[in-house]
Parts: structure tokens; sequence; C-alpha cells
């Protein structure tokens, strides 16, 4: 169906797979394409294709996706910054793509703690499951990433899930990041943890190199979010 919008609209072109992950943060395909490539399982039975949720924005985009791209897939696994207000028709298509074959999973995952009672009952996998792996991809970093993975084939095998072994790896917050004793003026700089927990740090890196090069000394932290007053005064009593 269409939502009457005149506005030309580029219909997403992803080969199928067996496991789907649409997410609102990039920082999650980044650290899920770094853990695949660390993975020692190269033989890994299932396929997996990510995209961010802002490329299905429109009703078509959406349609055109499930019938697609997803037509055969065995799980979908979606993560989501904000209310069902933020994706409505998604969800209800999903729901009903959930409902066409009695094999199908369907993951729905909220993207910060305060919506896990909207969002995580949305799919049809066991609530406890749900939230680990919200926990997880919240707390993101390759390991905890690897975690998911596992849990996703365990799923797709049909196995059953055992979560009383499962650890979510947690980093100091905030964490002082290449902090050198050196005599030079002090340059304070503040990164997002998501950025760090994808290996996506070449940024950081030569910006540092940049400083030390012009007689400057980084004081890089690396933070989980400044929302958070008690987070907020650890970070000015460091600097």
């Amino acid at each position: 169906p269409s939502d009457g919008s005149s506005e030309e609209v580029n219909l997403i072109e992803q080969n199928p797979a067996s496991v789907i992950f649409l997410t609102s943060a990039s920082s999650d395909i980044s650290t899920l394409s770094k853990t695949l490539e660390l993975l020692e399982d190269k033989n890994r039975d299932f396929n997996i294709r990510a995209l961010l949720l802002q490329e299905l924005s429109h009703q078509s985009q959406i349609d055109h996706y499930l019938s697609t791209t997803c037509k055969n897939s065995k799980i979908i696994l979606v993560r989501l910054l904000g209310g069902k207000g933020h994706w409505p028709y998604g969800i209800e298509q999903l729901k009903n793509w959930v409902n066409l074959e009695d094999n199908r999973t369907l993951i729905f995952l909220a993207g910060t703690i305060d919506q896990y009672s909207e969002l995580n009952s949305i799919g049809n996998l066991n609530i406890v499951t749900t939230n680990l792996i919200a926990d997880l991809l919240i707390e993101g970093g390759v390991e905890n990433m690897k975690t998911v993975i596992k849990l996703i084939q365990t799923i797709l095998n049909k196995k059953r899930l055992d979560n009383s072994g499962v650890q979510i790896i947690k980093s100091e917050d905030p964490l002082k990041w290449d902090w050198k004793n050196e005599n030079f003026p002090k340059i304070g700089i503040i990164y997002y943890n998501s950025l760090f927990k994808s290996n996506d740090i070449d940024l950081p890196i030569y910006i540092n190199n940049t400083l030390r090069k012009n007689s400057l000394s980084p004081r890089a932290l690396v933070v989980s979010s400044l929302n958070n007053s008690e987070k907020l005064n650890k970070v000015i009593e460091i600097f």
C-alpha cells in the first residue's frame, strides 16, 4: 500500500538472508561487521543482512523489502531507538510477517531501557531472552555481539536456550583512552563509546596523532552518555 506521497522512493535491494538485522544505530552494523570478521567459525550455517531503519521510512520500501529480502527469512531482529510511533507501519507489517509462517521469529528490541516495556514484547521470542539481547546490544562491543550471534544461531537451530551462563561484558564508563605522560598543554576530548565498541577508531587515532604533532596532549574520555548527572560529574572530576 502507498501512503499517498508523490515523492520518488528508492526501493532497497538486498540479497535474501535467513537472518535480518534492522537497527536505528549505525554503530550496531559496524560492530556486527567487525564481529563477523573476527569469528573463528567460518562455517556459520546462516547468513545475515543488516540495514539501517532509516532506509525503510516509506511504506512501499517496507513492503518491497519484506516481500523480497525477507521472503524466506527465519529471524528478523529489529532494534528501534524511540517508541512505536517512530516506525508504526513497519511494526504492523512485521507482525503480519511473523504470523504468516509458524517457523518465523521476530525479535523486537528497544534501544534504551526505558522503552523495554513498550517495545520488547512486540516480537514472539520469550521476554527473558529478548531483554537479554537488548541488554547486550545496549552495552555494545564485539564480545557482546558474539554472544548475540550465538543466541541467534541457537534460536535458528531450534535448540534449547540457556541464558544462565551468558555474561554481559561491561567497560569502564567513563574510560580514559590513550592518555600519556606528556609535558604539553592538555586538550580534553569526549567520545561516545558506541564509536569504540564498533572498533571504528581511525578518526580518534588521527586526532590524537595530529594533536601530539602540534605539541598538544590529548585527554580523551569515552562515555556512554552525558545525560546522566553521575557520569557527567565523573567527567568533570577527571578533567
